[in-house]
Protein backbone atom coordinates (compact mmCIF):
# COMPACT_ATOMS: atom_id res chain seq x y z
CA UNK A 1 0.00 0.00 0.00
CA UNK A 2 1.19 3.00 -1.06
CA UNK A 3 1.57 5.98 1.89
CA UNK A 4 0.08 8.92 0.57
CA UNK A 5 2.51 11.14 3.18
CA UNK A 6 5.52 8.89 2.67
CA UNK A 7 7.15 12.03 0.61
CA UNK A 8 6.77 14.08 3.48
CA UNK A 9 9.15 11.63 5.76
CA UNK A 10 12.48 12.97 4.57
CA UNK A 11 11.32 17.28 5.31
CA UNK A 12 9.98 15.56 8.34
CA UNK A 13 12.86 14.52 9.39
CA UNK A 14 14.75 17.35 8.99
CA UNK A 15 12.27 19.64 10.47
CA UNK A 16 12.90 17.84 13.59
CA UNK A 17 16.42 17.70 13.37
CA UNK A 18 16.37 21.50 13.19
CA UNK A 19 14.40 21.83 15.72
CA UNK A 20 16.48 19.55 18.22
CA UNK A 21 19.64 21.87 17.89
CA UNK A 22 17.94 24.29 20.33
CA UNK A 23 15.84 22.13 21.73
CA UNK A 24 17.63 21.81 25.39
CA UNK A 25 15.62 19.84 27.99
CA UNK A 26 13.24 19.11 25.22
CA UNK A 27 15.64 17.37 23.11
CA UNK A 28 14.82 13.51 23.93
CA UNK A 29 11.43 14.20 22.37
CA UNK A 30 12.82 16.13 19.21
CA UNK A 31 15.74 12.84 19.22
CA UNK A 32 12.90 10.27 19.59
CA UNK A 33 11.08 12.04 16.75
CA UNK A 34 14.23 12.32 14.38
CA UNK A 35 15.05 8.68 14.42
CA UNK A 36 11.23 7.26 13.72
CA UNK A 37 11.88 9.75 10.72
CA UNK A 38 15.31 9.53 9.42
CA UNK A 39 14.57 5.62 9.66
CA UNK A 40 11.41 6.15 7.37
CA UNK A 41 12.85 8.32 5.32
CA UNK A 42 15.84 5.95 4.32
CA UNK A 43 13.32 3.04 3.54
CA UNK A 44 11.83 5.22 0.83
CA UNK A 45 14.89 5.49 -0.87
CA UNK A 46 14.51 1.84 -2.16
CA UNK A 47 11.40 3.13 -4.28
CA UNK A 48 11.95 6.61 -4.80
CA UNK A 49 15.76 6.96 -5.65
CA UNK A 50 15.78 10.77 -5.39
CA UNK A 51 15.54 10.65 -1.70
CA UNK A 52 19.24 9.47 -1.38
CA UNK A 53 20.89 12.66 -0.76
CA UNK A 54 17.98 13.74 1.87
CA UNK A 55 17.70 10.61 3.42
CA UNK A 56 21.88 10.11 4.18
CA UNK A 57 22.00 13.96 5.23
CA UNK A 58 19.25 13.37 7.45
CA UNK A 59 21.44 10.19 8.79
CA UNK A 60 24.69 12.35 9.28
CA UNK A 61 22.26 14.71 11.05
CA UNK A 62 21.23 12.50 13.35
CA UNK A 63 24.38 10.59 13.63
CA UNK A 64 25.83 13.91 14.67
CA UNK A 65 23.52 14.56 17.31
CA UNK A 66 24.15 11.20 19.05
CA UNK A 67 27.76 11.82 19.10
CA UNK A 68 28.47 9.06 16.11
CA UNK A 69 30.92 11.76 14.55
CA UNK A 70 32.65 8.90 12.00
CA UNK A 71 29.10 7.53 11.25
CA UNK A 72 28.27 11.48 10.24
CA UNK A 73 31.27 11.66 8.49
CA UNK A 74 30.69 8.53 5.89
CA UNK A 75 27.10 9.37 6.14
CA UNK A 76 27.54 13.02 5.12
CA UNK A 77 30.13 10.99 2.16
CA UNK A 78 27.39 9.24 0.63
CA UNK A 79 24.84 12.36 0.68
CA UNK A 80 27.78 14.30 -1.25
CA UNK A 81 28.14 10.95 -3.38
CA UNK A 82 24.56 10.36 -4.44
CA UNK A 83 23.79 14.28 -4.65
CA UNK A 84 26.59 14.48 -7.80
CA UNK A 85 25.32 11.48 -9.26
CA UNK A 86 22.34 12.71 -9.71
CA UNK A 87 23.41 16.00 -10.34
CA UNK A 88 21.69 17.68 -7.83
CA UNK A 89 23.40 20.85 -7.39
CA UNK A 90 20.83 22.08 -4.21
CA UNK A 91 21.51 18.78 -2.25
CA UNK A 92 24.84 19.08 -2.52
CA UNK A 93 24.98 22.40 -1.33
CA UNK A 94 22.98 21.66 1.60
CA UNK A 95 25.13 18.40 2.25
CA UNK A 96 28.37 20.44 2.17
CA UNK A 97 26.61 23.46 4.19
CA UNK A 98 25.54 21.01 7.58
CA UNK A 99 28.68 19.21 7.30
CA UNK A 100 30.46 22.36 8.13
CA UNK A 101 28.01 23.52 9.90
CA UNK A 102 29.16 20.32 11.92
CA UNK A 103 32.69 20.31 12.22
CA UNK A 104 32.82 23.80 12.89
CA UNK A 105 33.89 23.53 16.27
CA UNK A 106 35.34 19.66 16.04
CA UNK A 107 37.43 20.56 13.13
CA UNK A 108 37.47 23.95 11.31
CA UNK A 109 39.71 23.40 8.80
CA UNK A 110 37.17 20.13 7.42
CA UNK A 111 34.74 22.41 8.70
CA UNK A 112 35.92 25.81 6.01
CA UNK A 113 36.42 23.12 3.44
CA UNK A 114 32.93 22.29 3.13
CA UNK A 115 31.46 25.80 3.60
CA UNK A 116 33.80 26.78 1.05
CA UNK A 117 31.88 24.18 -1.24
CA UNK A 118 28.86 25.46 -0.10
CA UNK A 119 29.47 28.63 -0.61
CA UNK A 120 30.59 28.51 -4.24
CA UNK A 121 27.93 26.16 -5.28
CA UNK A 122 25.04 28.76 -3.69
CA UNK A 123 27.29 31.72 -5.70
CA UNK A 124 27.43 30.38 -8.97
CA UNK A 125 23.70 30.55 -9.07
CA UNK A 126 23.24 33.17 -7.34
CA UNK A 127 21.13 32.36 -4.27
CA UNK A 128 22.69 34.94 -2.03
CA UNK A 129 20.94 34.25 1.27
CA UNK A 130 22.11 30.22 1.28
CA UNK A 131 25.57 32.27 0.17
CA UNK A 132 25.30 34.67 2.93
CA UNK A 133 24.56 31.76 5.53
CA UNK A 134 28.07 29.82 4.23
CA UNK A 135 29.98 32.97 4.86
CA UNK A 136 28.64 33.89 8.33
CA UNK A 137 29.46 30.07 9.51
CA UNK A 138 32.84 30.59 7.59
CA UNK A 139 33.55 33.35 10.07
CA UNK A 140 32.67 31.23 12.94
CA UNK A 141 35.36 28.47 11.74
CA UNK A 142 37.98 31.27 11.60
CA UNK A 143 38.09 32.22 8.28
CA UNK A 144 39.32 30.77 4.99
CA UNK A 145 42.30 30.15 6.71
CA UNK A 146 41.80 31.61 10.77
CA UNK A 147 41.40 30.61 14.12
CA UNK A 148 37.83 29.50 15.16
CA UNK A 149 35.84 31.65 17.71
CA UNK A 150 33.20 29.58 19.34
CA UNK A 151 30.03 31.73 20.00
Amino acid sequence: FFDTLEWTYPMLARAYLTRLRDAGSDAPKWLGKARKAVRRGLKLVKRHSNYVPAAYLNQALLDWAEGRRDDAAAAFDRSIEAAQKQGSFLMLAETHLEAGRCWVRDDPKRARRHLQLALDLFEDRGMEPDALRCRELIDDAGGLTGEVTVP
